[in-house]
């Protein structure tokens, strides 16, 4: 990832945010396998912490990595484990607190109208209605088609 080749890349298309995250993606890796075999938590909530300053998404990303990967290794956890993974969670949220209670805010408090919406001619008005449902169907025929598979 430090390549240069693959630094000036990313340079151009003006996303440093993503290559730095990838940065810390090895960080996160280390300290899963580090939680897991000797319940040290600080390179992987240091890790996580990191990759959210950097980019939000590949921080979600990798929150489900490091799920699963505990999914997979969950007989291996006692009450130890499972508080030192509620110290992490709450270390990646107050860490980043000064991120996230923003957009708490701006998400709360402004009040942001949506356009209205016009129906193009010969549509009937209940076309409108797959927009704003949207995510429910998606997750029908998700679930459809895995049901089907």
């Amino acid at each position: 990832m430090t390549a240069m080749p693959i630094i000036n890349w990313y340079f151009g298309l003006l996303d440093l945010g993503l290559i730095t995250a990838y940065l810390f993606l090895p960080l996160v890796f280390f300290g899963t396998l580090k939680f897991i075999e000797e319940n040290k938590y600080v390179e992987l909530s240091l890790g996580l912490t990191l990759i959210f300053i950097s980019h939000i998404l590949t921080f979600v990303f990798a929150s489900l990595f490091v799920f699963i990967w505990f999914l997979f290794n969950i007989k291996r956890f006692r009450l130890v484990n499972y508080i030192n993974i509620l110290k992490i969670s709450l270390l990646v949220l107050c860490t980043n607190a000064f991120y996230w209670l923003m957009i708490v805010k701006m998400e709360w408090f402004n009040e942001i109208n949506k356009p209205h919406f016009q129906t193009l001619q010969g549509f009937p008005e209940s076309t409108m209605y797959i927009e704003k449902n949207g995510l429910v169907q998606v997750f029908i025929i998700l679930g459809l088609g895995i049901f089907f598979f």
